[in-house]
């Protein structure tokens, strides 16, 4: 019999929805397990594999989890051996795609294994100091406009401080980020074989969707409301944070840029 994981259920409805929840909620979150299926979002996931190295017994979380990608990588990468693995998203409808693919896990999950929190990333994370061997974020930090009172690159700032206090000594963050500049439209060309596919005529309508959300954020980028930055700019936060041992790829057609680092001894 399948475990059910936990699930962090909403009790506003719709009428209730922040701006956030409402750009990234029901309509986007509709779609976007469409984007899995290009080719530049596989290559991104691809990298983020080769990153990440969990192992039995330790505890990770995935921010910004979105239909849950990450989740099967970190689970498939520990053989299922994991402690526990935590899925943190804004919105209910990301949540529901997560809890959707839950049940094809290999191992099964015991009870409790996994856990889904619906979480806005512009509040302190909701968890202990030093909790966690293993922080994983893909496209979602740099779209945090606010945290904690900070804006901008102070939220930035603030944030990864957030990541590097849920941290162990020596545990490991790997995240993604548009990169500076961004032009996603060389993404959507790039994906032309997903949206062409003729077993899934569904994708002519979701490639185009997705590429109007991507080009506003993409102009959300270029006005500063988020912060794709250079990527040495980038470093250098990750260092002033307490981050270590970085380590930088490219991917999603050299729109992304792919971290590794691992959180300093104080």
């Amino acid at each position: 019999m399948q475990n059910t994981p936990t699930y962090a259920k909403a009790s506003e409805g719709r009428q209730n929805l922040s701006e956030e929840e409402k750009f990234w909620g029901p309509k986007y979150g509709s779609i976007y397990p469409a984007l899995e299926e290009s080719e530049p979002y596989q290559k991104l996931l691809a990298q983020i594999e080769e990153f990440v190295d969990p192992i039995q017994g330790e505890k990770w979380v995935d921010l910004g989890t979105g239909s849950g990608a990450l989740i099967d990588i970190i689970w498939n990468k520990s053989k299922g051996q994991i402690s526990q693995l935590v899925a943190l998203d804004l919105t209910d409808v990301m949540l529901e795609h997560l809890k959707r693919r839950l049940p094809f896990l290999k191992p099964e999950p015991r009870e409790g294994q996994i856990k889904l929190i619906k979480h806005d990333l512009s509040k302190r994370l909701p968890f202990e100091d030093e909790e966690f061997d293993g922080v994983t974020a893909s496209l979602v930090l740099t779209y945090i406009e606010n945290h904690e009172g900070q804006k901008g690159i102070e939220a930035l700032k603030a944030l990864f401080s957030e990541v590097n206090r849920i941290l162990k000594t020596h545990a490991q963050f790997v995240w993604t980020t548009p990169k500076y500049k961004v032009n996603f439209t060389k993404v959507f060309l790039a994906s032309w074989k997903a949206i062409l596919n003729p077993k899934k005529l569904k994708n002519l309508y979701y490639g185009p969707a997705i590429l109007r959300y991507a080009l506003k954020i993409q102009k959300k980028g270029k006005k500063g409301d988020y912060q794709f930055l250079p990527e040495e700019q980038f470093i250098k936060i990750l260092e002033n944070a307490g981050f270590e041992n970085i380590k930088v790829e490219h991917s999603f057609a050299k729109q992304a840029i792919v971290f590794s680092s691992t959180k300093k001894q104080k």
